[in-house]
């Protein structure tokens, strides 16, 4: 619940920009990254908000390789600092990774 609370006004500026500019709160990483070829093939990792990435898991696994774009990226949780490129994360929660 508090990580929900955290993330209310976040969501309540996405969905002002959605509203403004057409631009929506969760997209598909190609729709801010056209440059990067890599952002094409990805379909499993999306962008919440202006500076948040997603990369789901499928239930079960606790392993997986998430791309970062361009930039300097930091996980939600532990405050691990990544740039740009493909890792592999372990975790039990969703990974989630704020841009720099």
């Amino acid at each position: 619940m508090q990580e929900r609370e955290k993330l209310i006004p976040k969501l309540m500026e996405a969905f002002k920009r959605y509203h403004e500019c057409g631009i929506p709160p969760v997209r598909a990483l190609v729709s801010d990254y056209t440059s990067d070829p890599e952002t094409y093939r990805i379909d499993n990792e999306y962008l919440f908000c202006d500076d948040m990435l997603v990369a789901p898991m499928v239930c079960g696994e606790h392993t997986r390789r998430v791309y970062l774009p361009e930039g300097t990226w930091k996980d939600y949780y532990s405050d691990t600092v990544y740039e740009s490129g493909w890792i592999e994360v372990t975790t039990e929660q969703i990974p989630v990774f704020v841009k720099q």
